[in-house]
């Protein structure tokens, strides 16, 4: 799980979703923005019912991408503000290698 300092505000996520550039990978999009004002990376994680209609899913999703965006926290920035929107693909992967396809577009946002 994330920490709290890491987790993105409410009132920064419309922020980042209308004004972030766009990453995209086959398995998610990451939506990010630098801001200045941060001294920690702040991440969210969202996962759509067009991928699974059951909640237990969409949310072992996203503990399978939180887990692997904690382990990368030291490569990431320390001012960005990004979100990862899941798509279907990546619910066949292990935390291992969402880690790696999450380490792969965080190069790329530098």
């Amino acid at each position: 799980m994330l920490s709290k300092e890491n987790r993105l505000k409410k009132t920064e996520f419309k922020k980042v979703f209308t004004q972030g550039k766009r990453l995209y990978s086959p398995f998610f999009t990451i939506i990010y923005i630098f801001n200045r004002n941060t001294n920690v990376p702040q991440c969210a994680v969202v996962v759509s019912k067009k991928i699974d209609k059951r909640a237990s899913m969409r949310n072992r999703i996203k503990r399978r991408v939180r887990e692997a965006l904690r382990r990368s926290l030291k490569n990431i920035s320390p001012h960005v503000q990004c979100i990862f929107l899941c798509k279907s693909l990546i619910s066949t992967l292990t935390v291992e290698e969402i880690e790696q396809e999450v380490l792969k577009y965080i190069q790329r946002m530098v």
